[in-house]
Parts: C-alpha cells; sequence; structure tokens
C-alpha cells in the first residue's frame, strides 16, 4: 500500500485535471483503494472535494466558509 501527497499553489485547469483523473481510474482504478483531494481550479471561486473508491469517484463544491475554501493548496 502506498500513498503521496501532491501539493501546489497554482491552480489547476479544469480540462486537464479532469484527463488526469479520468487516465487514472481507468489504469488503475481496481488498485486505487481510497483516494481524496481538495482542488483548486482555475477560475472558480471555490475549492473543489473529490473522492473515489476504485473506479468510482465524484466531485462537488466546498461549502461555503469551509476549511477546503481557505486552504492553500
Amino acid at each position: 500500500m502506498k500513498s503521496f501527497v501532491w501539493k501546489d499553489p497554482r491552480p489547476l485547469q479544469m480540462e486537464k485535471i479532469e484527463t488526469f483523473l479520468s487516465l487514472m481510474v481507468q489504469n488503475y482504478g481496481e488498485d486505487l483503494l481510497r483516494y481524496k483531494g481538495i482542488l483548486n481550479i482555475q477560475g472558480e471561486p471555490r475549492r473543489m472535494i473529490f473522492q473515489g473508491v476504485h473506479m468510482l469517484m465524484a466531485a462537488r463544491p466546498a461549502s461555503p466558509g469551509s476549511r477546503a475554501r481557505r486552504a492553500r493548496a
């Protein structure tokens, strides 16, 4: 079992992160036990929360005023 953390202060481009996450799930989905993150998406006022198990993934905007909105990465 392995894990990693990726921090970057730059906003992500939605199209690129969607492509990256889709390819990860397609290629490694059965091996991904659990994944989650808080994303700073370019042009979005709130952070995006994503999480998944195996090949199932979901995302939603963080609640206004949540810690995710104030987080710096």
